[in-house]
């Protein structure tokens, strides 16, 4: 992944409490650069974060990867920066 990008920015834009105090559920934003293209990218997240006592014990974030292999140029880029060449 940070292979692929540079991260700049990374915005919270909404957070849900659930039943589960330990649980929450993240809506963000992140922006930077492609670094290949040096092209713009943007892309939103939704994040399910599970806490105790030794921190995040458990993390799984949702995105468009349509959107992903756009922002790379086309799904084999998207593949091989995540590892599935």
């Amino acid at each position: 992944y940070s292979a692929m990008l540079r991260i700049d920015t990374v915005i919270e834009r909404q957070r849900h409490h659930t039943l589960d105090p330990e649980t929450a559920v993240l809506e963000f934003s992140a922006d930077g650069v492609v670094l290949q293209s040096n092209s713009t990218y943007h892309m939103d997240y939704v994040a399910v974060i599970t806490v105790g006592v030794d921190g995040v014990r458990h993390y799984r974030d949702y995105w468009n990867p349509v959107a992903a292999a756009a922002a790379l140029g086309d799904a084999d880029a998207l593949a091989k920066g995540v590892g599935n060449d």
